[in-house]
């Protein structure tokens, strides 16, 4: 089976009359770590810092169609988000422009239900959103709403829905508990992202991630997917 991820950093974020958007310097670091860990598992990866949204669409769309039947794939973004009328969106660096230009959120960002779509095969999907960032214009601020996942979809968020999620200016929380685990050999999807929620939890004492499970088999990132 193949393994291959995608990964988005967003961390020159520019204050427009829109938004107010801090930069996020983790979110570099959160692709290099988290690419190196996924690179060990034998996964083919790429990554990208600081994309406007047509370039986030279209690398998503040439991941998604030329993924292999029964592929394994991973999607990673790091950076702001949050929801618009129920809709869960992931902000590119160029959101507040977009929104300047008069556009809605919904063609100013990515619609988190807009990515399964695009995998015209049957594969397994994992979806890894450090998102929920709370240094953005309240209006646009974190604060996810819930979702069902597709099938044969797991997605992971960095905190709770209606939370945000915290970071240094070196890494994000929820991704560096997710790199101290993610090598645990013969897990499921659903145990490691247990475990992350634990570690972050513990260290950090507030932040619990959270997750939706679509999957309609066991998965592991360390081993074999296993048919059932």
């Amino acid at each position: 089976m193949e393994k291959r991820a995608i990964l988005f950093g967003m961390f020159h974020y520019t204050n427009n009359r829109s938004i107010s958007a801090d930069e996020l310097p983790s979110t570099a670091f959160d692709v290099m770590i988290l690419e190196k860990k996924l690179k060990q598992l034998q996964f083919k990866t790429s990554s990208y810092i600081d994309l406007g949204l047509k370039d986030v669409e279209q690398k998503i769309l040439e991941f998604a169609t030329t993924a292999p039947c029964d592929s394994l794939n991973v999607i990673y973004f790091s950076g702001h988000g949050g929801h618009s009328k129920g809709e869960n969106y992931l902000y590119p660096v160029d959101f507040g422009i977009n929104l300047d230009m008069g556009l809605s959120v919904d063609k100013s960002a990515l619609n988190l239900n807009r990515i399964y779509p695009c995998f015209t095969r049957k594969v397994k999907l994992l979806i890894i959103v450090d998102a929920c960032r709370d240094n953005l214009t309240p209006k646009y601020a974190g604060d996810f709403s819930e979702m069902v996942a597709p099938q044969n979809t797991y997605i992971a968020y960095a905190t709770q829905f209606g939370d945000y999620s915290g970071c240094t200016a070196q890494v994000s929380y929820f991704t560096e508990a997710l790199c101290e685990n993610i090598l645990t050999p013969n897990i499921s999807i659903d145990q490691l992202f247990t475990n992350v929620r634990a570690s972050l939890y513990l260290k950090h004492g507030k932040q619990i991630s959270n997750s939706v499970n679509g999957l309609m088999s066991y998965v592991t990132l360390n081993g074999k997917c296993l048919k059932t």
